[in-house]
């Protein structure tokens, strides 16, 4: 058997296997409005120096807390860096 053809000649399971990982951070989450909107607001005052208040995220196994808090920090840490205000975000991940 010629290895190189080995590899090259392999079927593909998953189009992106990527989004089997924990940390994937989809481009949109359907569905999901609401939810994204409320974290957004609770968190617009750190763009502006603000520390903002405690909030706890709470729901059944599965149900898209992660993906959501996760989709929403990716985008304020982006607004922030477009806003040239990335020294006033921090956000750090803990899966607990």
């Amino acid at each position: 058997m010629n290895i190189k053809n080995f590899f090259k000649n392999r079927k593909r399971l998953f189009k992106n296997k990527n989004v089997l990982f924990h940390d994937y951070i989809p481009d949109k989450l359907p569905g999901r409005e609401k939810q994204i909107e409320a974290l957004a607001e609770h968190l617009k005052p750190v763009l502006d120096g603000e520390r903002p208040g405690n909030l706890t995220i709470y729901g059944t196994p599965g149900s898209g807390k992660t993906a959501v808090v996760n989709y929403v920090l990716k985008i304020l840490n982006e607004v922030a860096e477009e806003e040239n205000v990335s020294d006033l975000v921090h956000t750090v991940y803990i899966s607990c």
